[in-house]
This record gives C-alpha cells, sequence and structure tokens, in this order.
C-alpha cells in the first residue's frame, strides 16, 4: 500500500505515541511517481515564495532614507523662514495697528471743542500698548518696537492741523 507523505507522518506519529514499534515498509517511495519537471516547479515555486518572506532589500531602505533626507532639507529651512516671516508680519502688524490709533486719535481731537492742539497732544492720547508680546521705548519722533525677539526702529512723522501723525520702518 502506498502512503503519502502527510498520512505516512501521521502514521508514524501516531505508532510513536502509542509505544509501538513504526512499521516502515522500505518498497515505498515517495517522489518516484513524480516527474523530473514537477520537482523543479516545486522548489522555483517554493524559492518564490521564500522571497517574498524575506522583507525589504537594502536598496528599499535606501531609497526610503534618501526620499526622507530630502523631504527634510527642504522642509526644515521652509519652517524656520516660515517663523521668521510670521515675526516680521507681527512687526508690521503693530505698525498698522498704532498708525490706526494714531489716526483715530487725531480724528477725535479733530472733532472734539477744543480741536486739534499739537502733535505733543495727540500723541499723549495714543494708546500705545500693542499687547504682552509686544514691548515698545516710543518717543514723540519714533521709537524701537519689539516683538518677542526681533526689533526694529521706528520712526513717526508728527500729527499736523491737515493730517495725523504716522508711524514707519
Amino acid at each position: 500500500m502506498l502512503l503519502s507523505p502527510v498520512s505516512f507522518t501521521t502514521s508514524i506519529n501516531a505508532q510513536i505515541r502509542n509505544n509501538m514499534q513504526p512499521a516502515v515498509d522500505r518498497t515505498v517511495c515517495f517522489d518516484c511517481a513524480k516527474t523530473t519537471k514537477e520537482k523543479k516547479m516545486k522548489m522555483i515555486t517554493t524559492q518564490k515564495i521564500q522571497k517574498k518572506k524575506n522583507g525589504f532589500t537594502l536598496i528599499e531602505v535606501i531609497a526610503v532614507l534618501v526620499l526622507l533626507g530630502i523631504l527634510a532639507a527642504i522642509a526644515v529651512p521652509k519652517y524656520i523662514d516660515m517663523a521668521d516671516n510670521a515675526k516680521d508680519r507681527a512687526i508690521d502688524a503693530g505698525i498698522s495697528e498704532l498708525n490706526s490709533r494714531e489716526s483715530l486719535t487725531w480724528g477725535n481731537l479733530k472733532l472734539s471743542q477744543a480741536g486739534w492742539v499739537s502733535d505733543a497732544a495727540t500723541y499723549a492720547a495714543v494708546d500705545q500698548d500693542l499687547g504682552a508680546d509686544y514691548s515698545d521705548a516710543f518717543a514723540v519722533t519714533g521709537g524701537a518696537l519689539t516683538f518677542q525677539v526681533v526689533a526694529v526702529t521706528l520712526t513717526r512723522t508728527a500729527s499736523t492741523n491737515e493730517g495725523p501723525g504716522r508711524w514707519s520702518r
């Protein structure tokens, strides 16, 4: 009787568990029925399956690392530039806010009973507190405006009876 390799192994394992002497038929040839071509196909299929189980190749890992390096080389400088640009825009927003407050104060003084008196009176009436992130050292003619760590020197054009004072870099 010919047994398949699986049933033969199962039969021997069952006999060993039952403390029996395994009966091995030495005339059985499991691979005799297979042709050489079938054996080669089985080997090739087995090799293909084993190659797929190995994971990533060194070339694939290096390619991914190169791509990540390129992305990092592009992204990090842009991020640093973006932070610096944001601080510059915050300074510009502070200057714009000062100009708006100067114009509003000048307009209120012009509409008041006393009217516009002097540039010093207009400058003294302007609220120059821009918030916690800003610090300033202003005088009637200008001064320094600082946002976090970025500082700029500002000049102020005096207000007149015809127009408000203007802050600029």
